[in-house]
């Protein structure tokens, strides 16, 4: 089972580059998510800032779809579609694995912008609508129902979770953020650490 971080990225200003989930799959290997409109532009930060020759990088956008389930009911309807088990215990919050899910091969992510007990669900394209499917007929008798965005909104608003473009952007620190808990001041290879550093500072 892989941990969950959240990462914000800094510019050499200090300033945040992206808010970003990464989920380590293995020792080796990780699959990062953000906003998906600004995937071209993340892609061309990490790509001039590669580190290791060997490092490959990716973009997954078109192969992987994902879908959420969120709510009191979402590890009963999660474990009617996995073998393994849904408990706490099993999936801890910001844990991720590699399974099936109903009949598809599946990144599994317990985590949920809404604040409530969630999932996010991440499959081939190929196997989406077979995943939709599977997730409908599991939630028989369980009162579910799709959301819309804005519901969405309200839901992670609500619970004082920030996005990119409305409480994050280029223009804020991690602290003005508030996102400076997820980031290890204690690490020396980070870009941006010496200006996050001051603004530490002049914000104690």
């Amino acid at each position: 089972m892989g941990q969950i971080r959240l990462t914000p990225m800094l510019a050499h200003s200090g300033r945040l580059m992206g808010d970003l989930t990464t989920m380590r799959l293995a020792e080796d290997r990780f699959l990062i998510a953000g906003s998906g409109y600004l995937q071209n532009w993340h892609m061309r930060w990490f790509r001039g800032h590669l580190s290791q020759p060997d490092v490959e990088l990716r973009n997954a956008s078109d192969e992987l779809g994902g879908i959420s389930i969120f709510g009191p009911q979402s590890r009963t309807l999660l474990q009617r579609l996995i073998a393994t088990s849904a408990s706490n215990d099993a999936l801890p919050f910001m844990s991720v694995r590699e399974t099936d899910v109903g009949l598809s091969p599946a990144i599994l992510a317990r985590l949920s912008v809404t604040g409530e007990l969630g999932y996010e669900i991440y499959v081939p394209v190929t196997h989406l609508h077979a995943l939709l499917a599977a997730i409908l007929q599991a939630a028989n008798g369980l009162q579910a129902a799709f959301v819309g965005l804005y519901a969405l909104n309200s839901l992670r608003l609500e619970k004082g979770f920030g996005i990119w473009s409305r409480e994050f952007s280029r223009d804020y620190t991690p602290i003005e953020a508030g996102l400076s808990k997820f980031l290890d001041y204690d690490r020396t290879d980070f870009i941006g650490r010496e200006a996050a550093l001051r603004d530490r500072g002049n914000s104690a």
